[in-house]
């Protein structure tokens, strides 16, 4: 066995001769069963240090290439699959071998595609589509602060674990900004997670059944409809109204059925940017009490009102304790925090917790850190305040560019009060992959049937103003207004 060992690149020695040995094993020139040269023969020969030696052969045993005992010699030891046997090697990468059968129905080519390109916004094109925070308008210099700080944290250990339902002082911050929103919560009934996904994954988890009915709006949020098929609940479609789900057909369905969970979005509805009101989310708290059912309420976007006061939640007025309640800083702030947090009884929190603590022991400290420290300082008030400010500015102008540049006979639409969304309907002829109509006319939506259980019967698109400035709205709204006339 012959090795060349060059001292002089900049690949170490150690690699240099694993590389060699490897490869003579995989192309078949050492075969199973040959005996190695001892470790002190092979740096005699080599001119390096014994311990080198002893590292590789360490190395190539962890591997599995060689076999040795002690008091015998060290052999080539014989491998069911080898790098050189590119047929059998191959079979790994075969999609027709059922290792790893699909038990859920996804379409896991097109979201693959997606989360691997979907954020790549093209050259040239005005960006609609990513329902994320502008955290262009985030105040660097204090979040650097923030962030300083969260490292220098001598009292407790931001590397170490967090407990359980989060960093006490954030649960505490959390509570006293959701009584603004007339939610007198107490810690107890507080769980910090990763995000609404992660508060949504946990309460299937902890409480549904394959099988069980769950009310959903229609349209809806798109990745619930993923939870509808891996949780294998039987999902009620409930349309929405200009005053948000439609009240009359929910009772219906409730007395019909036995319903688990009803999810809803109350304010600014995602796609559909619509707010229930306050005596239609009275009427619904009312039509579900005394009825074994889970209201999720997701309040990821009331933070985003332009003018009166605050839409109070459906957890402001719950009195019996159906409802839980999600919120997130992940759409508030920034998607990269991948913070949220839920808010339900005790019991229901400590099941929680629980089943959260099973699968990750606990969210990441740093970060739970850092947003405490954000909202102590002021910080995330001011935040707030801006981007309100900011929104209205760009909502006013979408609003004023829909009205000027897009067709109004070929569209249906709501005004939003609140939020970064506006949801349209196209009153033209149904196409397939509508939103590459509008991409040939530079801008970016989301096509509208991803929200819906069945393909709607006609043409749907979301825009969401939060990663456009204000020039690129009307610019990119007289690009809809073009690409919609032109569509039979």
């Amino acid at each position: 066995m012959i090795l060349t060992v060059d001292k002089n690149l900049k690949i170490p020695v150690f690699e240099q001769i694993l590389r060699q040995i490897t490869g003579m094993i995989n192309n078949g020139t050492l075969k199973a069963g040959d005996r190695l040269l001892s470790t002190r023969e092979l740096a005699e020969l080599s001119g390096v240090s014994r311990s080198t030696v002893s590292r590789v052969y360490e190395e190539l045993w962890a591997q599995g290439y060689i076999e040795s005992t002690p008091g015998s010699y060290t052999t080539v030891r014989k491998r069911k699959i080898t790098q050189s046997n590119g047929e059998e090697y191959s079979k790994y990468n075969n999609p027709e071998i059922n290792f790893f059968r699909d038990t859920h129905g996804l379409p896991y080519d097109p979201m693959m595609y997606y989360l691997e390109n979907g954020k790549n916004i093209e050259k040239g094109k005005i960006n609609f589509l990513q329902l994320s925070p502008d955290t262009r308008l985030l105040n660097w210099n204090k979040v650097k602060a923030c962030m300083r700080d969260a490292l220098n944290e001598t009292e407790i250990d931001p590397f170490d674990f967090a407990p359980a339902r989060g960093f006490p002082p954030l649960r505490q911050e959390i509570a006293r900004h959701m009584k603004l929103h007339n939610i007198p919560v107490d810690d107890k009934n507080i769980l910090v997670t990763n995000s609404s996904l992660q508060s949504l994954q946990l309460i299937f988890q902890t409480f549904s059944r394959p099988g069980d009915c769950i009310v959903i709006e229609k349209p809806t949020y798109s990745i619930i409809l993923l939870f509808i098929k891996i949780f294998q609940l039987q999902a009620v479609e409930i349309p929405i109204t200009g005053e948000g789900m439609d009240l009359k057909i929910l009772e219906k369905v409730l007395n019909e059925k036995s319903v688990k969970f009803i999810y809803t979005m109350p304010a600014y509805q995602n796609p559909t940017g619509i707010s229930m009101p306050q005596d239609k989310k009275e009427a619904l708290l009312n039509l579900c009490r005394n009825r074994d059912c889970i209201i999720i309420e997701d309040g990821f976007e009331e933070e985003i009102k332009y003018k009166g006061e605050a839409h109070k939640p459906l957890k402001s007025m719950d009195i019996s304790g159906q409802v839980i309640y999600l919120g997130a800083f992940t759409k508030i702030l920034a998607p990269g925090l991948r913070m949220g947090w839920l808010i339900a009884t005790a019991e229901c929190i400590k099941k929680l917790t629980v089943l959260k603590s099973i699968f990750e022991i606990s969210s990441g400290s740093i970060n739970q850190i850092f947003l405490n420290n954000f909202i102590q300082n002021g910080a995330f008030e001011l935040y707030l305040r801006k981007t309100r400010n900011v929104f209205k500015k760009r909502m006013e102008i979408a609003v004023n560019s829909i009205k000027k540049y897009v067709p109004p006979e070929k569209i249906e639409w709501t005004e939003p009060d609140g939020g970064y969304m506006i949801w349209i309907k196209l009153l033209t002829r149904l196409m397939d992959n509508i939103e590459n109509h509008f991409t040939d006319y530079g801008v970016m939506v989301h096509n509208g049937k991803y929200f819906f259980l069945n393909e709607p019967c006609f043409n749907y698109i979301r825009l969401c103003i939060a990663q456009t400035n204000e020039s690129e709205i009307e610019e990119g709204i007289k690009r809809i207004g073009e690409a919609i006339k032109a569509l039979e």
